[in-house]
């Protein structure tokens, strides 16, 4: 098995590390999509109880009057 190649040591170096680079980002493409939906039912929830707060302050400033009473 008399199989050799010659070649400059930089660019072993750069191509390992390009492909390490590269299955880095494969491999973190998952997470990342994960944490982006995660993020989107964040913002959904955050404005649904912002909603609900200005209601239930809209509806405490409306209160009504007791019977009787007068100004």
């Amino acid at each position: 098995m008399d199989y050799e190649w010659h070649g400059p040591l930089v660019l072993l170096l750069l191509a390992f590390f390009v492909a390490g680079a590269a299955f880095g980002v494969l491999a973190m493409t998952p997470t990342v999509f994960r944490h982006r939906r995660e993020i989107s039912r964040q913002k959904i929830a955050i404005g649904a109880m912002q909603k609900e707060g200005e209601a239930q302050q809209t509806a405490r400033s409306h209160t009504p009057r007791a019977d009787g009473v007068t100004n």
